[in-house]
């Protein structure tokens, strides 16, 4: 999604390295810890731009960020710069996107499975048969 950026607008980063996790039962450390996906995203505002890059973080120390980052790899949500808007909806599919392909894996209600054959453009197979 391309969007246009000015100064003033808080923006996100991926950041793979930042984790933070949900709290452990009680009595052991780190038992059902869970990577909090949301967290990895840091939010940043854009505070001044230069011809090629943003100026990001805090006006007395900002970092530069090139303006013209893409996002090569569409698995790795790194890359880019996000908007509150597309950080929802990153969360939202790294939460459902897994759990959604297994429903649809077990469901055995063929006109359940050619509505979604039908959203996703899933051309069908043909039906295999002797000789």
């Amino acid at each position: 999604m391309e969007t246009d950026f000015k100064v003033g607008d808080e923006v996100y980063l991926f950041d793979q390295n930042r984790r933070v996790y949900t709290r452990a039962d009680k009595g052991c450390k780190w038992s059902g810890s869970k990577v909090i996906f949301r967290e990895h995203f840091v939010k940043y505002k854009i505070v001044g731009e230069t011809s090629r890059s943003w100026l990001i973080g805090v006006e007395w120390r900002p970092d530069k960020d090139p303006k013209n980052r893409k996002n090569d790899n569409p698995k790795w949500w790194g890359g880019r710069f996000y908007t509150a808007e597309e950080v929802d909806e990153a969360c939202w599919l790294e939460a459902n996107r897994q759990a959604l392909g297994d429903a649809v894996k077990f469901c055995l209600d063929m006109a359940k499975l050619k509505g979604v054959a039908k959203l996703v453009g899933f051309t069908e197979l043909p039906e295999l048969k002797e000789g």
